[in-house]
């Protein structure tokens, strides 16, 4: 499909396209808020199993998306991730009636779901960091119990070298 460029008209097949690629934006990141949910829903089980396939799913939802990403920015115009972005305010003023109020719609909802996909993902972040530290705590605490050599320490690691002390008493 021949590319968009600001100083040539907009071939109606590739703003179509772009029309579409937004539509599929929207979609891909709705299923993206469905995983992250999926995740969420596994790291407060710590079902290690379901969250390694959370985890696929998203990856595989983020790959979409760049790809997506990707061909919207060749269709546009914009060779590399540096060059000036073409917005869709500015493809939505060269058309006309419904396409341009349905692209301004799905624009909107594509900019409240990456901002929700964001957050959400943070969020997830930041438990995730928690779960990982409570459970480093837990490690560690029973490492210390376990150990009745006194090799580990209070943290749960290998303590310094300690002189080992025993005496047998051979004068009697």
């Amino acid at each position: 499909m021949p590319a968009i460029t600001r100083s040539s008209e907009i071939e109606d097949s590739a703003l179509a396209r772009v029309e579409a690629i937004v539509g599929e934006l929207v979609d891909r990141h709705e299923a993206m808020l469905v995983a992250l949910g999926e995740h969420r829903a596994a790291l407060t089980s710590a079902d290690t199993v379901r969250l390694g396939l959370s985890l696929e799913a998203c990856a595989d939802i983020l790959e979409s998306i760049a790809a997506l990403e990707d061909e919207r920015r060749a269709l546009l115009g914009e060779g590399d991730k540096e060059s000036k972005r073409t917005t869709i305010a500015q493809i939505a003023q060269r058309l006309e009636g419904p396409r341009r109020d349905r692209l301004l719609e799905l624009g909107g909802r594509l900019r409240t779901l990456i901002q929700t996909v964001r957050t959400e993902q943070a969020t997830l972040a930041r438990a995730a960091e928690s779960l990982a530290s409570h459970m480093e705590g837990l490690i560690r605490q029973v490492a210390a119990k376990l150990s009745q050599t006194g090799a580990y320490g209070r943290d749960g690691r290998v303590g310094d070298a300690s002189a080992v002390v025993s005496a047998l008493d051979v004068k009697q």
